[in-house]
């Protein structure tokens, strides 16, 4: 009958594969889709309106089209959207009313001016409001589709470095766990060396090998997404440096 010390050896070369299955698992990519690309045009100009929507609809965006500021400002409060298109002149406000209204709603909306009597006080007011950028009409539609694609991409690498953010904030605490169990992995082993129960070198070969995969495992994919993190511009060179050494020196605390 096994002692109760060689059930405890068990037991956590059992969670040391569980470890490596888990982080398998987290290694997958995410399936879950971007948001879907809402877009809202506020202008009282109905063809231009009609135009926009014809012309975003068929590149795959969802489009709402309002005629005042009232029902832009009903429809942004229906749905987040990913970007406003916002003439300056409608029927019962004004657009920079409307861009007010409207980033107070929805903080993280692109949104972009559009007129056809541009001036330099105009468009200093609206790009100090937040206002993403500014479009002199007649302006050409391929011009909406690269501002439109640009918004889409920095919203997926925003998207993706908060989560390399949160998951990077918790790799310390990983790391803590995994050390205390691997602390208690380390005493059984050290019983089983010292006689306290019997011992198997095949059961210490697969421990050292599984605790040793699992560890570098982990090393190996925080430094992945700090990497990741440092070339999309969320930290610096030197916040890098800074984390990496973190890493690395729990890496050599739970080691020894």
């Amino acid at each position: 009958t096994p002692s109760a010390g060689w059930r405890s050896f068990a037991v956590a070369v059992k969670r040391s594969s569980f470890i490596l299955i888990w982080m398998a698992m987290e290694a997958l990519p995410d399936k879950k889709p971007l948001d879907e690309k809402r877009v809202l045009v506020v202008d009282d100009d109905e063809f231009l309106g009609g135009l926009l929507h014809r012309f975003l609809s068929r590149k795959g965006y969802d489009v709402t089209v309002a005629r005042t500021g009232k029902e832009a400002i009903v429809c942004a409060g229906q749905a987040p959207f990913l970007a406003g298109f916002v003439d300056i002149r409608l029927p019962d406000m004004s657009g920079i009313q409307v861009i007010d209204t409207l980033k107070t709603m929805r903080p993280d909306v692109c949104l972009l001016i559009m007129t056809g009597h541009p001036t330099l006080e105009t468009a200093l007011e609206a790009l100090n409001r937040g206002v993403r950028d500014y479009l002199t009409k007649p302006f050409k539609l391929d011009q909406v589709g690269r501002i439109l694609r640009r918004i889409v991409e920095e919203k997926r690498i925003r998207m993706e470095n908060e989560a390399l953010r949160r998951e990077l904030d918790e790799a310390r605490q990983k790391l803590l766990e995994y050390r205390s169990m691997l602390q208690q992995a380390r005493t059984i082993h050290e019983a089983t060396s010292s006689g306290s129960f019997p011992a198997s070198s095949r059961a210490d070969a697969f421990y050292r090998t599984q605790s040793v995969k699992c560890r570098e495992s982990v090393v190996e994919e925080r430094l992945q997404k700090l990497t990741l993190l440092r070339e999309g511009g969320t930290l610096t060179e030197e916040e890098f440096q800074e984390k990496r050494a973190e890493l690395l020196a729990s890496d050599r605390m739970t080691s020894q």
